[in-house]
């Protein structure tokens, strides 16, 4: 039982969008690549998964609302605007999770 429970923890999810195949690292990347190149405009940032992008002051909220149409677009996922806050879109780990939500 235990194994069965620790292999269901570090499972990959795979998921398929068109031809791509998608996992929690892909759209994490993919998410952290287009928020360094196009929304706070420094390639050689190492932005974390866990800091704050907002309350950090790289980006503001009309960022946030590019992101929210860049994921629409990219993904397939459509978070709607009482989604795009402070509080469930401020570090790169709460955007995966909430972009996986969807996938799912």
């Amino acid at each position: 039982m235990a194994h069965t429970t620790s292999h269901k923890l570090y499972k990959m999810k795979f998921l398929t969008l068109g031809n791509k195949a998608l996992d929690k690292a892909t759209i994490r990347e993919t998410i952290r690549a287009y928020i360094i190149r196009e929304l706070i405009h420094d390639t050689g940032y190492d932005l974390m998964d866990d800091e704050g992008i907002i309350t950090g002051s790289l980006m503001d909220s009309f960022a946030l609302a590019e992101l929210g149409v860049f994921i629409e677009e990219e993904f397939d996922v459509y978070i709607p605007d009482p989604d795009l806050t402070v509080e469930k879109m401020d570090t790169l780990d709460l955007i995966v999770t909430r972009v996986m939500r969807d996938i799912n």
